[in-house]
This record gives C-alpha cells, sequence and structure tokens, in this order.
C-alpha cells in the first residue's frame, strides 16, 4: 500500500507542478515582471512548501535536527541539482548585477543561519529575522526587476528611434 502512496505522490507532485509553473508565468503576465522574478519567488515557496511542512512536523514531533538537515540539504539540492541540470538543458543567462545582489544574499543569509546556529538552537526571534530578511529580499527583487524592465525599455525605445 505504502507504494500505491508514493506512486499517487510522485503524480500529483508532477500535475501540481505543471500548474505552479503555468500560474506562475501567468501571474508574471499580469504583473509584468519577468518570469524569472516570479519563477525565484512564487514557484520557489510553491515547491519549499513541502519541505516547510517536514521541517515544522519534525520541530513538533521533537526531531528539530531534521529540519536544519532538511533546510541545508534543500539548498544544496537546488543550487546544485536544479541549476545544473537545467544548464545541461539550455544554457542560463544572468544579468551580472543579478549575480551580485542574489550570490551576496545567498551567502549572508547562509553566513547568518551558521552564526545563528552555534548556540545549537534556533529561537523564535532569529526565525521571524529570517522572516523579515526574506520579505526584505523578495520586495528588493521586485523593485530591481521593476527598474531593470523600465531600463530594458527606455533603451529599446531610443534603439527603435534610431537616437543611439
Amino acid at each position: 500500500m505504502e507504494y500505491l502512496y508514493l506512486i499517487a505522490g510522485f503524480a500529483l507532485l508532477i500535475f501540481s507542478g505543471k500548474y505552479l509553473v503555468k500560474a506562475g508565468v501567468s501571474i508574471a503576465g499580469r504583473l509584468h515582471l519577468p518570469e524569472l522574478l516570479i519563477g525565484l519567488t512564487i514557484v520557489a515557496m510553491g515547491t519549499s512548501a513541502p519541505e516547510l511542512l517536514v521541517s515544522v512536523n519534525a520541530v513538533i514531533t521533537g526531531h528539530p535536527d531534521i529540519a536544519v538537515y532538511n533546510v541545508i540539504g534543500s539548498n544544496i539540492s537546488n543550487i546544485a541539482l536544479v541549476l545544473a541540470i537545467a544548464a545541461l538543458v539550455l544554457p542560463v543567462s544572468v544579468h551580472p548585477g543579478s549575480i551580485r545582489f542574489n550570490w551576496t544574499a545567498m551567502m549572508g543569509a547562509s553566513l547568518l543561519f551558521y552564526l545563528l546556529i552555534l548556540d545549537s538552537k534556533l529561537t523564535l526571534p532569529e526565525g521571524i529575522l529570517f522572516i523579515l530578511l526574506i520579505t526584505a529580499f523578495i520586495y528588493i527583487s521586485f523593485l530591481r526587476s521593476r527598474r531593470h524592465r523600465a531600463e530594458a525599455k527606455a533603451q529599446a525605445g531610443i534603439r527603435h528611434t534610431g537616437w543611439s
């Protein structure tokens, strides 16, 4: 019976993932945002929801170490596997400013996480700090995306009129 649940879970994951991506692209179009920004926020949060549930359940049932390892393993998997597989299929082009911004944010969050777990626990204020940081990161990413899009439109307009 467990195998049936496993197969059903995989089927549901594939089916729902397809619609999550379609909805993300639709939201990006309606809000006039780059699909990459939506992928980094809404789709990323949607795909991380199962990991969040596992981590919360682990903490509630008295196994907080599982929650920590789940976060670390998920980050490694997302960076190493997902990005690597995507790059194998099709080259991934990234704006140099995005590399600096996202890399700095990722390394800063990782370093902060390391420093906060040196005492072998994460507290409620530390959790709230991370929620505030991810909210700020998403907001700043949104503003940067809007600015880059406006700059691209302005450059395209200048090229189109022959002024450049």
